[in-house]
Parts: structure tokens; sequence; C-alpha cells
């Protein structure tokens, strides 16, 4: 149920370089994703209130 990170054997540094780089991106990406329209609703009430 619950994965407890720390108690498993040790990554390769190589690995946990790798792991950690995918981590962000995806981060990055999913920021970037939540965000568009977000901005595009915003652009779109100005818009509406000049209308």
């Amino acid at each position: 149920m619950f994965r407890i990170e720390g108690l498993g054997p040790k990554m390769d540094p190589e690995e946990l370089r790798r792991k950690m780089r995918r981590d962000v991106l995806a981060s990055v990406r999913n920021f970037l994703i939540l965000r568009r329209p977000v901005a595009n609703h915003s652009l779109h009430l100005k818009k509406l209130d000049s209308i």
C-alpha cells in the first residue's frame, strides 16, 4: 500500500541521476500543461470583459 523509500537497496549514482532528471522533466511538463488552460482562461475573461 505505502511505498517507503530509503529502506531498499541503494541505486547507483548514474541511475539516481537519471531518475531525478526524469522526475524534474515530468514536473515541469505537468506544470506547463496545467498552466496553459489557466492562461487561456484569463485571456478569454479579458476579452469578454472588454465587450
